[in-house]
């Protein structure tokens, strides 16, 4: 017995290992490490800087042709898809969900549960 205990050790650490190097490498090519950073300006400019910048936004969502939008969606307007930007279309899911449920629920709201819960409630399958 002390002879298997002796080789399944070993080969443990070692998967161990290769286990936390691969989840800090891909942590290191995604940029989710967690760095400090100033504070940005409550403005446009301020939310520009943290989507293409340290928020990485860019890597799930685009905002018309810019960007990825593979795990997430198009923030502007784009082809028949999306053929209304990222408020108009939070003005139109807020007013089908509040319709639906029978409750008020504003673009705001909308966003905001976008934002802390993405996967909470979809209107129209995106």
């Amino acid at each position: 017995m002390n002879v298997t205990i002796t080789r399944i050790f070993p080969f443990l650490l070692v998967v161990l290992g290769v286990y936390l190097w691969i989840g800090y490498s891909i942590t290191e090519l995604t940029g989710g490490g967690r760095k400090s950073s100033a504070a940005v300006d409550i403005s446009p400019e301020g939310g520009e800087a943290i989507y293409w910048g340290k928020g990485r936004c860019f890597t799930c969502h685009s905002v018309g042709g810019q960007g990825s939008a593979v795990r997430g969606p198009n923030h502007g307007q784009f082809g028949e898809k999306f053929p209304l930007s990222m408020g108009a279309r939070a003005v139109e899911r807020a007013r089908e969900r509040a319709e639906k449920e029978g409750v008020e629920f504003t673009a705001v709201d909308y966003v905001v549960e976008s934002l802390a819960s993405p996967g909470a409630y979809v209107v129209k399958g995106y």
